[in-house]
């Protein structure tokens, strides 16, 4: 892990240690499921996400609008304002709690500064102008930054995850661009469905209690289709 946190990747040479298994009509015990859930910086999402006011740890997210519809920038908020209205529910206290973000086809200064105008927007804070110190809490922020998504598989992110693992860390959230733009090659070149990434990252991070959230695009078939049962109309288009 870099002194600074922040991590850029520019092609997928990495030796994965780890297998990912195949999806189960059951996942084992969730062990961060009884604990707390994620609550957002925004209140009026925290009601709209039910009882729970929050994200189950575990649970996997997708932000799923239009390109320019502020897709990206909630799930930026998300990440970055996480730490302001949650205080880490360790499952291991032993380990430091984390929050990752992987940006695609970012680079590392740009990058850096809109987070920390995010933060800014989030807090009114305008004092703290070093991205790297913005820990609160007791959680650390680290970044991820892939210069090109269509190289980047999914156990190269399995593989980095167990390595932030394996360093003595806990990750409570995980917040990842696009999905639909990376690599849909396994490990041995089989060809993957975009259900089955998120399939099998479902199954992946429901077993260390890690919030996962995304953006995705709409399909461009939703556009066009017609609803005959308005009732049911987001039902149909998941």
């Amino acid at each position: 892990m870099s002194n600074n946190n922040i991590e850029t990747k520019g092609d997928t040479t990495m030796n994965i240690k780890t297998s990912i298994k195949p999806p189960m009509e059951s996942c084992p015990p969730n062990p961060g499921y009884s604990l707390p859930v994620l609550k957002t910086p925004y209140t009026k999402l925290n009601l709209a996400l039910g009882s729970l006011g929050g994200f189950r740890r575990g649970e996997l997210v997708a932000v799923v609008s239009d390109k320019y519809n502020y897709r990206e920038g909630l799930v930026n908020d998300i990440y970055m304002g996480l730490a302001l209205v949650n205080k880490p529910a360790m499952i291991d206290d032993s380990k430091i709690p984390v929050v990752i973000d992987i940006s695609f086809g970012e680079s590392a200064k740009p990058y850096q500064e809109k987070m920390l105008f995010r933060y800014q927007e989030l807090t009114g804070d305008t004092t703290s102008l070093d991205y790297h110190l913005l820990h609160h809490r007791g959680y650390r922020y680290f970044s991820y930054l892939v210069s090109d998504a269509s190289l980047y598989k999914l156990s190269d992110l399995i593989s980095y995850i167990c390595g932030v693992e394996a360093s003595g860390h806990e990750i409570h959230l995980l917040t990842i661009g696009d999905l639909s733009t990376i690599s849909r090659l396994d490990r041995i070149g089989n060809t993957l469905s975009l259900s089955e990434i998120l399939r099998r990252m479902r199954y992946f991070f429901d077993e260390r209690g890690c919030t996962v959230v995304t953006s995705l695009p709409i399909d461009e078939s939703i556009k066009s289709h017609t609803f005959d049962d308005t009732e049911h109309k987001l039902k149909e288009v998941s």
